[in-house]
């Protein structure tokens, strides 16, 4: 199971148009993706998105989704502060344009 799992599961399963990973973890053994996170944004409802996901994405191992609609993106990437623009700037985008 790697990043492109993730990525066909969340785009197959609901509207999105950035995917960021971030706060991965990797097996010292194997280099197989062992945790990771994921903030995605989306033009829909983020609650109904999020819990979609959740039940949607089988995973071998931990992960979170953090979802935010576009609009609320937007502001709080804008603010230096939020942990949205952190995720911006030190996350990885792996679906969507900057």
């Amino acid at each position: 199971m790697d990043i492109e799992y993730f990525v066909e599961r969340i785009t197959s399963a609901a509207e999105v148009t950035k995917i960021y990973v971030y706060g991965e973890k990797y097996s010292s053994t194997d280099g197989s993706l062992r945790e990771a996170s994921f903030c995605v944004v989306t033009p829909s409802d983020p609650k109904e998105v999020e819990k979609k996901l959740y039940l949607e994405i089988d995973a071998d191992f931990p992960f979170n989704l953090l979802v935010y609609s576009e609009r609320r993106w937007a502001f709080f990437t804008s603010d230096k502060t939020s942990y949205a623009h952190s995720i911006s700037q030190k996350g990885r985008l792996i679906y969507g344009e900057p």
